[in-house]
């Protein structure tokens, strides 16, 4: 508080004491405040200024989505946020220790969740997941890519799942084309599949009849698709593309993908938000020209481009993409050899904020302009790759510049 004086008509002085600074503003006003800061501005921004902030801003009401990251990340303390924000609709975890303790914890305090993320942790039990679904009722977006478990009933029981409409199973060696049958069978709702580059113990891959019986069932409700390609023909990919309301399409080892089928998919496709096309090795810089030129109405809303390994792709496709794509905010080019430039990207995308280059070994960047939207970078330690993310960052010394460490994994580094 701080005294202020007022000189009133007759002379006399009166002294009162009024608010001063956002310090000592009323917690009401406070939380009215914060609700325009997302969960990460309250984490690194709001919470550490002082202990009233902490407490108005740990208020469960501004707490919808919570993220856990780490072997290192204490699992009591997991269950205590869990238990303390139990107003949240997305919970993400990634890697954590004991994630079937995490699990129950969500069953007894966060029944009323939306979404549940479960990314890359140690192998978790069937039972578990089978009192998930049961115990949350509003769930619709479960995500558990790289976790694996072992299953007997659970995809039989997803038939009790009202609510559940996106699921992830990637990289479950678990995993069998029995499952996935079972998937698109029993769940009533379901618009999201991802199951891309999955590998089970005995080796089963997606056939063309498999693709063909998953599709006839969940075709005209899918919205996003991810699918391991290896061992698809055209007749698959031309069904892929007859899912007219697809927003997000990402197809793995895209090997068979023939060009002229491709180019057309913006005749079908014209929801697309994200499009993920990896070593379509059959798909030629021509056939993402013709793409970009003649669907440039069609495909002018994407967000995501992922074009990884598609090894005939040039600076005439780039280009072409610049153009059409300028909403564009990740560009993944990576292993992209015939790539030689990304300046069309850096002067038609001025929204795109990541973009990825590695393994591009023949590049150059010869940007003029000092405005650069970019925040992240991936390079690669090849000469010419570094040399362009060092020149991007002398023009906006907050790019994040990041190291990928092999063309067969995704771990990477900061440079």
């Amino acid at each position: 508080m701080s005294s202020t004086t007022v000189v009133s008509l007759r002379g006399s002085n009166v002294s009162f004491k009024v608010r001063s600074g956002f310090g000592q503003l009323p917690e009401k006003i406070l939380l009215n405040i914060f609700q325009y800061f997302n969960e990460d501005e309250l984490r690194k921004n709001i919470i550490p200024v002082c202990q009233q902030w902490r407490t108005v801003a740990e208020n469960p009401r501004l707490w919808k989505i919570l993220k856990f990251t780490g072997m290192s990340t204490n699992t009591s303390v997991i269950c205590f946020k869990i238990w303390q924000l139990n107003k949240a609709e997305e919970i993400h975890m990634k890697g954590i220790k004991q994630p079937l303790v995490v699990l129950r914890q969500i069953c007894r305090c966060a029944q009323n969740i939306v979404s549940i993320s479960l990314r890359h942790c140690h192998e978790i039990s069937e039972d578990g997941l089978r009192h998930l679904i049961v115990s949350c009722k509003s769930l619709k977006i479960l995500d558990l890519k790289g976790t694996p478990f072992k299953s007997l009933i659970f995809y039989e029981e997803l038939a009790c799942t009202k609510n559940l409409s996106n699921i992830n199973i990637s990289e479950n060696i678990y995993v069998t084309v029995s499952h996935i049958s079972s998937l698109v069978v029993n769940c009533p709702s379901l618009d999201g599949l991802h199951i891309s580059s999955f590998q089970p113990i005995n080796r089963i891959f997606i056939t063309d009849g498999d693709a063909y019986f998953f599709l006839s069932h969940i075709s005209k409700r899918l919205r996003s698709l991810s699918l391991d390609c290896s061992n698809l023909s055209t007749g698959s990919f031309s069904s892929i593309l007859g899912c007219k309301n697809l927003e997000y399409l990402c197809l793995n080892f895209a090997y068979n993908f023939d060009g002229n089928i491709f180019q057309n998919l913006w005749k079908t496709l014209r929801k697309l938000k994200a499009l993920k096309i990896r070593y379509g090795h059959q798909i030629s810089d021509a056939n993402i020209k013709n793409l970009f030129q003649n669907g440039r109405d069609s495909l002018s809303n994407i967000e995501v481009i992922d074009l990884t390994g598609c090894s005939k792709l040039s600076n005439f496709g780039i280009a072409a993409l610049a153009i059409c794509c300028k909403k564009l905010k990740k560009l993944i080019l990576r292993s992209c050899k015939n790539v030689f430039t990304i300046d069309y990207i850096l002067e038609e995308c001025h929204d795109l904020e990541m973009l990825n280059i590695s393994f591009c070994k023949n590049l150059q960047c010869k940007y003029q302009s000092n405005s650069i939207s970019l925040k992240i970078m991936f390079l690669s330690d090849d000469k010419k790759v570094i040399e362009v993310g060092n020149f991007l960052k002398s023009k906006n010394n907050n790019l994040q510049l990041k190291l990928c460490e092999s063309e067969h994994n995704k771990n990477y580094r900061k440079l």
